[in-house]
């Protein structure tokens, strides 16, 4: 029969290889970091805001009332080409501090990343969903009234109005303008490289913020332009579809990365 001591002894070494283990599943799980996405406007290089006056280089003045935005599929690259899942879908209300943002908690702060990617707009998988078959706080669900039987999702709606320079608040001259931009080939990918001091900024648990910068200016401007007096609008109908392509174009133009 084992003595106390023996039993004492065993029952120390014991706690010690679990303690042991615990550390070496703790240490296997690695260090990790949380990281803030922003969508943020701007006018030719100039921080904006949702119901301002912009001067465009087109010579009109817009008054952005909406912007609503479909980001999806949005990942981290790694160095060598594996990806981290950051976001599978996010419904921004771009430049909006609270609903234009998400917060991804768990990255792993080990690891060197050199790009983004997202989509702009929703894939042909995720355009092809039932939106009743989603919880309301889901950005694809019915209560972000983002769908249309008739078109399936709206990727964005830009929605605003315009005139000539100084001439805003018109009644009989102003420009309304409401663009939604849908249909699966008007999405489109975009890869941004990551600004210098992210990997730094992730590895020392400071939640690095990014911003996606959307240029409200480029977004009309970009060659080919949009003609915001005679293409005011887009539902993406046979009509109108020439105006959401390019729309999409632009918008796809005009986004940029920044680190806060």
């Amino acid at each position: 029969m084992p003595t106390p001591f023996k039993k004492i002894t065993f029952l120390v070494l014991a706690a010690g290889l679990v303690l042991s283990g615990c550390r070496k599943d703790s240490e296997s799980q690695g260090n990790t970091s949380a990281l803030d996405l922003a969508t943020v406007l701007e006018n030719q290089g100039q921080p904006a805001s949702i119901n301002d006056t912009l001067r465009l280089s087109n010579g009109r003045d817009f008054v952005l009332r909406k912007f609503k935005l479909y980001l999806s599929n949005i990942n981290l690259v790694k160095v060598n080409g594996s990806k981290t899942k950051l976001s599978d879908v996010f419904l921004a209300d771009v430049g909006d501090a609270n609903t234009g943002r998400i917060r991804i908690s768990e990255i792993s702060s080990e690891e060197n990343y050199q790009s983004i990617e997202f989509g702009l707009g929703l894939d042909s998988v995720q355009n092809d969903s039932d939106p009743t078959s989603f919880p309301l706080e889901h950005p694809l669900s019915t209560f972000n009234q983002m769908y249309w039987s008739m078109l399936k999702y709206r990727f964005a709606i830009v929605e605003g109005r315009s005139n000539v320079a100084d001439s805003l608040g018109n009644t009989q001259s102003d420009v309304l303008h409401a663009y939604h931009p849908g249909t699966d080939p008007l999405y489109k990918e975009v890869t941004l490289p990551l600004p210098q001091g992210f990997n730094q900024q992730l590895d020392n648990s400071n939640s690095p913020n990014l911003k996606i910068v959307v240029d409200i200016d480029q977004l009309f401007t970009n060659a080919p332009a949009i003609d915001m007096v005679n293409e005011p609008q887009t539902h993406s109908e046979p009509v109108d579809i020439a105006t959401a392509i390019k729309f999409m174009n632009n918008l796809q133009a005009a986004v940029k990365l920044e680190l806060e």
